[in-house]
């Protein structure tokens, strides 16, 4: 049960269509304060979604609440709380990057050229601080657009695709902010994107849109356990010896070697976690990584996805 201190937002039996196609159908989710992961393929709602809460468009049929506060009536007293990223949004060229946070800063109320520095620099902005916005590459401009919906720290940030374009460096500047915002200030994020490995870093709960409706929402451990991975990579001491094992024990298992890894498949995560004990225990041999292929959460969405297409 989810205690209403808890919700940061809900859409409550939503609908929205766009001409005749239905882009949310009948959907309810309850958005509770911490990190929440939107997940789901091309076309399943996800940016709808993020437009609603965000108040960019109006839903067909049903509600939408953010920090308790009924869209249709408070917009305007909600976007002054909110921090906004939305995929394709505009932006004045000319502008240099300090100017443009400026000016945002100042439509949220934030006073502080202080924050404003800082938060350019917690962004790896600051060599690029006075060059105007069309001369930066794309993943800058994309760093700067993260940065304009997370200044001020508001209560609750939506941040749609906020990974695209970024180089491996910026994805972990982006992550290690967006931790240090909720742990500092206590904002609560709600992020919509395909980039799983990266969400399952940073997320506490995720929603699971597919076509418009949800198939799963809450805790992420839960969605872990409930779709675990069967594929999984292995580094040991002795390679050799451990495909012995493994033929002997699970002969319909699948393993193939990529030099001191192996990478094993068709094997249920209780079995793998066993043989693994086994190897540390009785063995004495060396793992030196464990882990699925992918991640777990992508792994468990492969495997959502693989149960939705045989149904």
């Amino acid at each position: 049960m989810i205690l209403i201190t808890s919700l940061i937002a809900e859409l409550d039996s939503v609908t929205k269509r766009f001409g005749k196609v239905v882009a949310l159908d009948n959907v309810s989710i309850k958005f509770c304060k911490g990190i929440t992961a939107v997940i789901g393929p091309n076309g399943s709602g996800k940016t709808t979604t993020a437009k609603l809460l965000s108040g960019l468009i109006t839903p067909s049929k049903g509600k939408v609440y953010v920090l308790n506060i009924d869209l249709d009536s408070d917009l305007n007293v909600v976007k002054t709380r909110l921090g906004v990223l939305i995929e394709g949004m505009g932006y004045p060229p000319n502008l240099t990057v300090y100017r443009y946070l400026r000016y945002i800063a100042k439509f949220k109320g934030v006073e502080s050229e202080e924050d404003i520095l800082n938060m350019i620099n917690d962004l790896g902005l600051s060599s690029v601080a006075y060059r105007e916005i069309n001369k930066l590459s794309s993943g800058m401009v994309k760093r700067l657009f993260i940065g304009t919906a997370l200044i001020g720290y508001p209560e609750l940030i939506i941040l749609d695709e906020p990974f695209t374009n970024l180089d491996p460096l910026g994805i972990y500047v982006v992550i290690d902010l967006l931790r240090k915002i909720c742990v500092e200030y206590g904002s609560s994020l709600i992020i919509f994107s395909h980039y799983l490995p990266e969400l399952e870093l940073i997320s506490d709960r995720i929603v699971v849109l597919v076509d418009g409706t949800v198939k799963y929402s809450g805790l992420k451990s839960e969605f872990i356990d409930m779709h675990p991975p069967s594929k999984y990579i292995l580094k040991v001491s002795n390679p050799e010896y451990v495909v012995k094992r493994l033929s002997d024990l699970y002969p319909d298992f699948n393993v193939m070697r990529m030099g001191e890894y192996l990478i094993v498949e068709d094997i249920s995560y209780q079995n793998i976690k066993r043989f693994i004990h086994d190897l540390i225990v009785e063995d004495e041999l060396d793992i030196q990584s464990f882990y699925p292929l992918g991640g777990f959460l992508l792994e468990g969405y492969l495997n959502v996805s693989k149960e939705i297409h045989t149904n």
